[in-house]
């Protein structure tokens, strides 16, 4: 195993009083900062001033650098070094010969600098520049530089007159705001002791340009949870074990078998509502650590011990830990390590349950949904019951519980006869969390009914697909139109008349009036459709308008196909969600349904349909279904009681 990064702060008054000397190589790009990000950068300083405590320090991003040794000057001087004390001026000689490869963080350091400038500090850190050695001679002068000059020959010198004319400007605005005398010296000490780069340092073999690509093609910036890897791996918290490389490849091998689970988009969106942005995903695991204070760091704040304040950045999470470690006790690593790998069983235990899956992925999913009349659940919330609760059934019931609350709050009551609770198109959004839950506990069930099967016993069939749900915006749809179809196109009246066909005797005269009607190539008329229609539809069987805002008329539908198809009557509506099941576009052209083999489309076609809704469509509620041109009343009442029995326990009042 390559020796660990080296990871600590250190702050902009340790770089300039120590001289620090940092090279920018060729592959980097000159300085490039604009107007808006010296401002963002000014603006942030200024807030951590004005709200910071005593121990409080701002995070500037990581500043990725390998030492490097001019090797010329030092072999020549190595040569001169005389006894006594060899090894302490040698060490001292590579420290003097040494300088600092920036491999990311150019544009930050650099506006410090210039910034330092403006503040007259009488200290700095150095910067030279391998491809632009005249920038070096520029920035030391900037503070000279009175009138803007033509810089054609360097565009750097731009950018850098520049960011030190809008650093000028942002203090003479600040001198109005706040009219104190000592408002630059106050800024400069600020700078200076409170404000610090997470400084990353790589091992010296190390490949700089592998890694300046890749945190610099597509700007994937260091993760709280890559710089918190380089300080449990660091050297220094193994030292009373024989066995540091072991331990090291241990710890390190545990780690990516974690960060593969959790890039495993089935695991990860069963636990989180939004992607992350983030390129790992183990940090949520540290920000759920750092948000509890798991490992009792805010506690011993409060006893007294001398440990610096988080405040709220970007990279909180990571000094939660630098904290943490600083203590150097030897038992640190083992605690901080053991909590991760707690959290993840737990995560890991609950993903492979059929009913904690369903259950605690249906809860965190319900947030997003939730009219917010009662307090958000969180995962930390869900681990907190876990870890309170005497054993699984325990748990368990509490989930459902927090189910039936989230059931009530959307306005479907806890009792079966408010199902029938009249909707107006307004609200109908309510109902999804009753959907939604109607399609888990269908899945639910249908798999304990496997399990308690001799000849299956499976522990877990088929899962709600969480991980496709939410990649989806989804809409209530009608199953019946909430506004009539008026029948004024001809493909239309004929896919009606096609599906009618199937549930007529092929020896009615019904029946020969529809082939008939249907054989004729002319545009039908719409008045003898209508009367076609109505004996088609003599059973009186249809909804009325009153109860198409009930939820026996509503399902779960992603808005893309809810809002293409419109008020298509039920045998369209149906063709196009067998379609988007199978990913196949399916038509209606000449009497029949086509599909389109054209790739693109078939593509387009695909997308996520939940259980219940196939269901629907398919007719699966109506045992015996004789009309497959529209959704009756009698597949409304049968949808409705199944909604009952199956959501029993969560509908009941409670007692």
């Amino acid at each position: 195993m390559e020796e660990s990064n080296n990871i600590e702060l250190k702050s902009v008054e340790e770089l300039t009083h120590y001289n620090y000397s940092f090279f920018i190589p060729d592959y980097q790009r000159g300085y490039r900062w604009t107007p808006k990000h010296v401002q963002d950068l000014l603006n942030d300083i200024d807030e951590f001033k004005k709200e910071s405590n005593s121990g409080d320090f701002y995070c500037i991003q990581p500043l990725v650098i390998k030492k490097i040794v001019e090797e010329d000057s030092f072999i020549e001087k190595i040569h001169n070094v005389q006894r006594p004390n060899v090894f302490k001026k040698v060490k001292d000689l590579i420290e003097s010969n040494c300088k600092w490869e920036v491999i990311d963080g150019q544009q930050r350091l650099t506006t410090i600098h210039i910034l330092l400038s403006y503040l007259k500090h009488e200290k700095f850190y150095n910067i030279e520049y391998k491809t632009r050695k005249n920038s070096k001679t520029f920035i030391e002068n900037i503070s000279s530089i009175e009138t803007e000059k033509n810089f054609k020959e360097n565009i750097d010198f731009y950018h850098i007159y520049t960011t030190y004319k809008t650093i000028e400007d942002w203090f003479k605005e600040k001198d109005k705001e706040y009219k104190d005398k000592e408002y630059k010296e106050k800024f400069k000490d600020n700078l200076l002791e409170k404000v610090k780069f997470i400084w990353y340092e790589i091992p010296s073999e190390s490949n700089s340009i592998e890694i300046f690509n890749r945190l610099n093609i597509g700007k994937i910036s260091l993760t709280n949870s890559e710089l918190i890897k380089a300080l449990l791996l660091n050297r220094k918290n193994f030292k009373n074990d024989d066995n540091i490389i072991n331990k090291q490849k241990e710890i390190a091998s545990q780690w990516d078998n974690i960060e593969c689970t959790l890039q495993n988009d089935e695991f990860w969106f069963f636990l989180n509502n939004k992607e992350s942005s983030n390129p790992t995903r183990i940090d949520m695991i540290f920000d759920l650590i750092f948000e509890e204070d798991i490992l009792k760091l805010y506690k011993e704040q409060k006893e007294g011990k001398n440990i610096e304040c988080v405040n709220d950045d970007e990279y909180r999470t990571f000094r939660y830990f630098y904290n943490y470690f600083k203590t150097n006790k030897e038992e640190m690593l083992y605690n901080c390590w053991k909590e991760v790998k707690k959290i993840f069983d737990i995560f890991y235990e609950w993903f492979n349950d059929l009913e904690l899956y369903h259950y605690i992925g249906y809860i965190l999913e319900t947030q997003i949904e939730s009219n917010k009349k009662q307090k958000e659940i969180s995962l930390n919330d869900l681990l907190k019951k876990w870890n309170s609760s005497s054993d699984k059934d325990t748990f368990i019931r509490e989930l459902k519980d927090l189910i039936k609350n989230i059931v009530k709050i959307d306005k479907l009551e806890a009792i079966k006869d408010k199902l029938d609770e009249q909707y107006t198109i307004e609200n109908k959004r309510n109902s999804i969390p009753l959907l939604l839950l109607h399609n888990i506990q269908t899945i639910i069930i249908q798999n304990k009914n496997l399990k308690n099967k001799d000849k299956y016993k499976q522990s877990v069939f088929y899962k709600f697909p969480f991980h496709l749900y939410k990649k989806e915006d989804w809409d209530v749809e009608h199953i019946c139109s909430y506004t009539d179809n008026d029948f004024d196109d001809d493909k239309t009246k004929r896919e009606y008349l096609v599906w009618a066909a199937f549930g007529i005797n092929n020896k009615d005269k019904l029946s020969n009036e529809i082939k008939e009607m249907l054989n004729n190539k002319k545009e039908i008329n719409l008045k003898e459709f209508n009367k076609l229609k109505s004996e088609i539809e003599s059973d009186d069987n249809d909804i009325e308008e009153d109860d198409k805002n009930k939820i026996w008329n509503f399902v779960l539908l992603d808005s893309s196909t809810n809002r293409s198809y419109g008020n298509d009557i039920f045998a369209s509506k149906r063709r196009i969600i067998i379609g988007k099941d199978q990913g196949i576009k399916y038509i209606f052209k000449d009497n029949t349904i086509e599909y389109i083999e054209n790739k693109e489309e078939k593509d387009k076609a695909f997308c996520f349909v939940p259980l219940c809704t196939k269901n629907v469509f398919f007719k699966y509620y109506t045992l015996q279904p004789n009309n497959l041109t529209k959704w009756t009343k009698e597949d409304a009442k049968n949808y409705k009681e199944n909604i009952e029995e199956t959501l029993k326990e969560f509908l009941q009042e409670d007692k």
